[in-house]
């Protein structure tokens, strides 16, 4: 039958179906017409030579058996897996192949599109700053602290804690920073940024959050912006359900792993460590150094965390624990906040490697451990000294009298005047600086010079 004969029938039977007192509420409450179209016009037309009473039986019976079979087949919810089967041999050849959704140290696949990785540290210690940082390197192909992008990466970062002042004040300090250590202009470096990072302020809950993320990176790959990383900064601002082990794997694994896996892009977190702060031990160090257990650290492929340096006041150490090997022999950085920006800045200084191994350890390995450790720490408090030291002398006009240098070094080393002596005749010895007279110093540099005139 031609489509307009049964566009004809449809509006015959509708017609009818109205003109019912029964059936009148059925035609004005539901879409009969998309109902009808599923029907043999034979059954629609056999409909039409029933009597009312008859008509209203059909009608019944078409509404409650073959058009509730016709809904389900149209309104079939989709299975609530995805599946996907790999062929063996398949999956072998390509292991051995370059991993081309690879974006962060491509060779060792350290981070690729569809993973994620954590930033742990304590409250205020700096987690914008550093993701502002580590966005501005990322958009500038620029290494950051090991971690070597394999081309300007695409970000957009999605924070709820930071106005637009407290926001671009870290940008701004990032970019100064890139700009110093890369050789890049300002403005070279603002312009990068400028083309490959997208900065927004999102309050939501967290069963919102990864229905946002999806739409927005949609709607950013429709103009042509393709997003490589989204960086969610903190994860407590959106998910606070971190505490309820059976709540998170729910929300980590249905809901968050979907989009980041179909939208291909990396997830970058900062989170908030746990109030005891101790490192775990065992195998894996401090990969459980982040609130909320085992699962967060489980489910993202890479952890890092930042916490204060050991008996080095004022710097921090950003230690890489989960695939630290991916990383290369290093996977642990000094930094400090910066003097004249807000930035993180490397400071060249080797962090002690912490001995990990299972087990309990003998007296002897502990014994040797603890000699191992003062050693260590000796070595390091005479690098140190030097480093003050070094740092003084610069300080120092080309002679300078017993008096201001006292001054300088109490002030330098925070000491007692009779400490700052002890340090003044260790600076002798080690030929800093040399007595050229009573009660007057010179820079070793400068010892020459004064002899020729003495």
């Amino acid at each position: 039958m031609e489509t307009k004969n049964i566009e004809q029938l449809i509006n015959r039977v509708v017609v009818r179906a109205f003109l019912l007192p029964t059936m009148s509420n059925i035609v004005c409450q539901n879409d009969i017409r998309k109902w009808l179209k599923a029907l043999a016009p034979s059954k629609l037309e056999a409909a039409l030579k029933c009597s009312d009473a008859n008509f209203l039986a059909s009608f019944e019976q078409l509404l409650a058996g073959e058009m509730n079979k016709v809904l389900d087949d149209v309104h079939k919810p989709e299975k609530p897996w995805k599946y996907e089967e790999w062929n063996i041999r398949e999956g072998l050849i390509r292991r051995k192949l370059p991993n081309p959704d690879a974006l962060i140290n491509c060779e060792t696949n350290y981070l690729a599109k569809g993973s994620a990785i954590v930033y742990n540290s304590t409250t205020g210690a700096g987690k914008s700053v550093f993701t502002a940082q580590f966005m501005v390197f990322m958009a500038c192909c620029l290494s950051f602290f090991g971690q070597r992008p394999c081309r300007k990466l695409k970000l957009l970062l999605v924070q709820n804690e930071n106005d637009m002042y407290d926001a671009f004040e870290a940008l701004e300090g990032a970019i100064l920073y890139a700009s110093r250590v890369s050789g890049m202009t300002i403005e070279e470096v603002t312009k990068c940024v400028e083309e490959n990072c997208k900065v927004c302020r999102l309050h939501c809950t967290g069963d919102d959050l990864p229905r946002f993320l999806s739409e927005k990176v949609e709607e950013l790959r429709a103009t042509g912006f393709v997003v490589d990383v989204v960086i969610v900064d903190p994860l407590l601002g959106y998910f606070g359900g971190l505490l309820d082990p059976d709540r998170t794997q729910e929300w980590l694994y249905t809901k968050v792993t979907p989009v980041m896996q179909e939208s291909k892009f990396l997830l970058v977190l900062t989170h908030h460590v746990t109030a005891a702060q101790g490192r775990a031990g065992g195998r894996n160090g401090g990969s459980y150094a982040g609130m909320g257990g085992a699962v967060l650290p489980g489910w993202v492929r890479a952890v890092c965390n930042i916490e204060p340096a050991e008996d080095q006041p004022g710097l921090f150490v950003l230690r890489y624990e989960k695939r630290a090997r991916r990383l290369g022999d290093k996977n642990a950085w000094y930094m400090q906040q910066g003097k004249d920006g807000i930035y993180w800045e490397a400071v060249d200084i080797e962090v002690p490697v912490i001995p990990v191994k299972s087990g309990r350890l003998s007296k002897a390995e502990v014994l040797e451990n603890k000699q191992k450790a003062k050693y260590d720490k000796a070595r390091q408090k005479v690098r140190d000294e030097e480093r003050l030291y070094k740092a003084i002398i610069a300080d120092c006009e080309d002679k300078v009298i017993t008096a201001e240098l006292l001054v300088l070094v109490m002030r330098r080393f925070k000491c007692s005047e009779r400490k700052a002596e002890i340090h003044i005749a260790t600076m002798v010895e080690d030929s800093f600086l040399k007595r050229i007279s009573t009660g007057v110093y010179a820079k070793a540099s400068e010892i020459e010079l004064y002899c020729k005139n003495f």
